[in-house]
């Protein structure tokens, strides 16, 4: 099937594929260590900002049902392959669109690595939600863009502080663009 429904769907079933392993695989270690972090929220801890460890606050709540502690990474890592989708659709066919998908559905990182409740998680879907309203800035140059990357990039904080390197790449990317 040739049609973007296909790809939509292709996506909801590598989803709940995604949703179903997370269920029965057990915590590695670093994510026991997050998890830990969740029984006490927490602005920051000691070696990383807090987002992990509030995303797993919810767990309590997901354990009940089915064991689903990784949930709120799943479906963000799951949203970070629609966010590149869209970022990159405009400039892709539609065959190269649905490789660009299966690529991210079996890439280590946006793949399997998404099941894992680790700072990674949020890092990319932040990294790449900050990219998509550079995107639309450059495009449209609306002031709720300008808010909604300011959003993305202070969350993305909150996640994981190697998103300090954004801003470098962002300036350089303007320095280039500037004529």
């Amino acid at each position: 099937d040739s049609s973007p429904s296909s790809l939509l769907r292709i996506w909801w079933i590598a989803l709940v594929v995604k949703i179903v392993l997370a269920t029965f695989l057990p915590l590695t270690a670093d994510e026991a260590y997050y998890w830990v972090w969740s029984l006490f929220p927490d602005w920051s801890y000691y070696d990383h900002p807090a987002m992990t460890a509030w995303m797993f606050t919810v767990s309590p709540y997901a354990e009940n049902f089915a064991g689903l502690s990784r949930l709120p990474f799943v479906l963000m890592g799951h949203l970070t392959i629609l966010i590149w989708l869209k970022i990159m659709g405009p400039h892709l066919s539609h065959l190269f669109h649905k490789l660009l998908l299966l690529i991210f559905l079996f890439h280590p990182f946006t793949g399997i690595g998404s099941l894992l409740g680790t700072p990674d998680v949020p890092l990319a879907f932040f990294w790449s939600l900050s990219l998509f309203f550079l995107g639309q800035i450059q495009l449209r140059g609306r002031i709720r863009d300008y808010a909604l990357l300011g959003v993305s990039l202070g969350l993305g904080f909150c996640s994981k502080y190697m998103i300090v390197l954004f801003i470098p790449s962002l300036v350089l990317h303007l320095f280039l663009l500037s004529p």
